[in-house]
């Protein structure tokens, strides 16, 4: 562990980020009242500055709360793949609560980059709590190309994944 200036923390979901549209409150009024228990990971990126490995809602609670420096994990010099960083972040995740539909689909978005549709199909999308589908699978790949507020309702659970695929496929 190590701190880091929060100035030289990308403030961009970054390559492993699988969170969106959630609601810091009660993240921030925990960290407020008992401090940082989980530390957040870092890797350094092309451009000296760190990308969020694990730990982004932790980084940004943490920016709301004005916090200068946070004390982090700099998994840098362990040469990792970046598919192993992006597992780490899944599991780190998955053991402490579910995603929404957005955040599947930034998960297998980012997965595809470096494992068959087969794995995906087969491995990550029941881990997800998707049926293992190819149809689904391209489905959620387009997710993230969705507009923000169609995005949003996905999120929220106010818009169905069925409901988001018809709209895509409107010819607008």
């Amino acid at each position: 562990l190590r701190p880091i200036d929060m100035d030289a923390i990308s403030i961009q979901r970054g390559p492993y980020c699988m969170s969106f549209g959630y609601d810091e409150t009660r993240l921030v009024r925990s960290i407020e009242k008992v401090g940082l228990l989980n530390p957040p990971s870092l890797s350094e990126n092309t451009t000296g500055g760190f990308d969020v490995v694990c730990g982004y809602r932790r980084i940004e609670a943490a920016r709301f709360l004005g916090w200068e420096k946070i004390f982090c994990r700099d998994l840098t010099d362990l040469k990792i793949t970046t598919l192993d960083l992006l597992l780490l972040n899944l599991y780190d995740n998955l053991s402490t609560r579910s995603f929404n539909e957005i955040e599947k689909a930034m998960v297998l978005k980012r997965l595809s980059a470096h494992v068959s549709h087969e794995k995906l199909i087969k491995h990550y999308m029941p881990l997800l709590g998707l049926s293992p589908y190819e149809p689904i699978l391209r489905t959620y790949l387009l997710f993230e190309e969705l507009e923000e507020p169609v995005k949003g309702g996905l999120a929220r659970g106010t818009l169905s994944a069925q409901a988001a695929r018809l709209l895509m496929d409107l010819d607008v």
